[in-house]
């Protein structure tokens, strides 16, 4: 079941079409504010639009972001690693140092978490 769920969301985040047909940015201003329906599964928000469409679309540009985000840290991190790995004893070090100056900073003192 979960394998279904996962390959679902997959599906939403590559062609999110497939899932949600509509376009998520226009309206009917005769169809706003109108509850939970066979047509519109999420209802409809002040403008018209369709919820279930919106949120589908909007899970795709989420996991996009997150899958690149990911991405580029696995590879920055990848190559840094690599090279402190190769390098050796003085980018190591500096590297090493770099992290645990980073790892000393409480999070109570960061603005955003």
């Amino acid at each position: 079941m979960s394998v279904l769920y996962v390959l679902l969301v997959l599906c939403a985040a590559v062609a999110p079409s497939v899932l949600a047909g509509g376009d998520p940015l226009t309206g009917v201003p005769a169809l706003r504010l109108r509850p939970p329906s066979a047509a519109h599964v999420f209802g409809t928000d002040y403008l018209g639009r369709d919820l279930y469409t919106r949120v589908v679309h909007g899970a795709a540009l989420s996991l996009r972001a997150t899958v690149l985000a990911v991405a580029v840290g696995l590879l920055v991190g990848g190559l840094i690693g690599l090279l402190a790995g190769f390098i050796g004893r003085w980018l190591d070090e500096g590297l090493m140092r770099f992290v645990d100056t980073l790892m000393a900073i409480p999070r109570s003192c960061c603005r955003f978490r």
